[in-house]
């Protein structure tokens, strides 16, 4: 029979906090790349002559789309990352109450 020891809850619950930051960071990082390479796409592609004001260049367009895919990258991986948190404080918290009722249980 398995024994029971905390410490395995603490690492896990520490590994899924890790992993929520690379969840967060890997979002982050596709949909930059996502949004630039389709940003590219449109405004540097064969297509290029789409009417735009002289004013407003495609390296400002493609610049300003990359970073909006990726806010909603971090935005999607943030989403993603909460839930790995919560498994992670709720991990935690159970092992808080068995150490709680063993303590108390101890004393009587």
């Amino acid at each position: 029979m398995t024994r029971y020891d905390p410490r395995q809850i603490q690492k896990f619950a520490e590994i899924m906090y890790r992993q929520a930051m690379v969840t967060v960071v890997v979002w982050t990082l596709l949909g930059l790349i996502i949004g630039f390479v389709c940003s590219a796409l449109i405004f540097w592609g064969p297509h290029r002559n789409l009417g735009l004001p002289p004013d407003i260049g495609p390296n400002v367009l493609v610049t300003v789309l990359t970073v909006i895919s990726g806010l909603i990258g971090l935005a999607i991986g943030q989403g993603k990352a909460f839930w790995y948190r919560l498994q992670a404080q709720i991990l935690l918290c159970q092992a808080q109450i068995e150490a709680n009722t063993r303590s108390a249980v101890a004393i009587q």
